[in-house]
């Protein structure tokens, strides 16, 4: 059985430079649940952590151009991954969207 998709998650933002660590409580796992569906979760995994315009990703993860815009989008407006503007062209890219500490008190103070 494949390990659930936030838990891959976690560990696909933990390679990034402030990391994503685990915790005793799992309180990590909560809050990527609350801010990516499981379908957002798979698509910032297929994500690099460079920008890449849409027609280089969809035809790396073979999904329709138009498609993958709308979805990235909505996960921009969602702040989940960041997309860069320049001269025309819009690109894509995974990035670390919390830094140590800066959401979690947000998160744990919400509930």
């Amino acid at each position: 059985m494949s390990k659930d998709v936030y838990e891959r998650l976690r560990g696909f933002l933990e390679t990034f430079q402030t990391g994503f660590p685990t915790t005793p409580t799992g309180v990590e796992i909560k809050i990527l649940k609350k801010l990516f569906t499981p379908a957002e979760a798979e698509l910032t995994m297929k994500l690099k952590n460079e920008p890449e315009e849409v027609p280089i990703i969809a035809a790396r993860i073979g999904m329709e151009e138009t498609e993958l815009a709308a979805k990235l989008e909505g996960m921009v407006r969602k702040g989940l991954i960041y997309r860069v503007r320049d001269g025309g062209q819009t690109r894509y890219q995974a990035w670390q969207f919390i830094r140590r500490g800066s959401l979690l008190s947000v998160f744990m103070n919400s509930n």
